[in-house]
């Protein structure tokens, strides 16, 4: 198996073809539930003998969700504690998923736990934080001066301050806000993010993103974004702060898209300004 030329994708999808019952392949009730049970999955093959596992641990671990505080049991701490102790683990992923569920007051990320991980994933390319109620991010350590992080994607969803988080990126191609709700005092979370490098910026408003807007205008982040892509901005607010921001950052944009459909008809001015200057 060591020398096996079969890439572990190809293996990987012909296991789960040959381990779903040919009497489930035709039944459009099967669900991810029926999948599990019935699925004999690439992990569970690997731990046939070592080698198997080799080749097929680079496969396993690329792409990894971590959900926190559903259940209590999983923490970042936990998932910290498993990357320490499986060092060759850490080396293989390539995209990281924290979905988090209810997070209390006292639950609060710690960012310097965040920071560890994110420093333990040396080949990490892409991140995604998804928030579902509660609040994530209180508070930042006052003299922490984290090691910036290199990233090629970064997915925000429904996170409240996002600032502390990205106080500890260096370097990002990509980032992605959909809905931001700042509960602090803004030029204060906003100090500490000066060094963030971020090339292409994608806001969502599905809900309010003002506070995000608002953070990023009195910040020297502006000054290196050229590609910019709005989306959802329906609301005389969201609207006012996307005209800002494309003012600042208008002259120097190399791409641009916005979803005018959403657009009040009184700000269609963003969109005339953006076919004035772009096409």
């Amino acid at each position: 198996m060591i020398n096996a030329t079969l890439p572990p994708e190809l293996i990987d999808h012909i296991i789960s073809s040959l381990a779903i019952p040919t009497r489930k392949l035709g039944d459009v009730s099967l669900d991810w539930r029926d999948e599990r049970i019935v699925k004999t999955d690439l992990y569970s093959s690997s731990l046939v003998c070592r080698e198997w596992g080799e080749l097929a641990r680079p496969h396993i671990f690329r792409a990894i969700d971590v959900y926190l505080h559903q259940s209590g049991r999983i923490t970042l701490e936990a998932f910290l504690e498993f990357l320490n102790a499986t060092p060759r683990v850490s080396h293989h992923i390539r995209k990281l998923s924290l979905i988090f569920f209810n997070p209390k007051r006292a639950d609060a990320v710690n960012l310097n736990t965040l920071h560890t991980i994110l420093s333990c994933l040396s080949h990490l390319q892409k991140l995604s934080l998804t928030k579902y109620n509660g609040h994530l991010f209180h508070s930042m350590p006052e003299e922490w001066d984290p090691t910036p992080i290199h990233l090629q994607h970064v997915h925000c969803n429904a996170l409240d301050d996002v600032f502390p988080f990205l106080r500890m990126l260096g370097i990002v191609d990509e980032l992605i806000v959909v809905n931001h709700t700042t509960y602090g005092y803004i030029p204060h979370l906003v100090s500490k993010v000066s060094h963030l490098k971020l090339r292409s910026l994608r806001v969502v408003a599905y809900s309010d993103v003002t506070s995000f807007l608002e953070g990023i205008l009195l910040t020297s982040v502006v000054t290196t974004i050229d590609s910019l892509f709005l989306k959802d901005f329906a609301t005389e607010r969201h609207c006012a702060a996307a005209k800002q921001l494309l003012e600042r950052v208008g002259p120097r944009l190399l791409d641009i898209w916005i979803d005018a459909s959403s657009l009040p008809s009184e700000f269609s001015c963003i969109y005339q300004y953006t076919k004035t200057d772009f096409d």
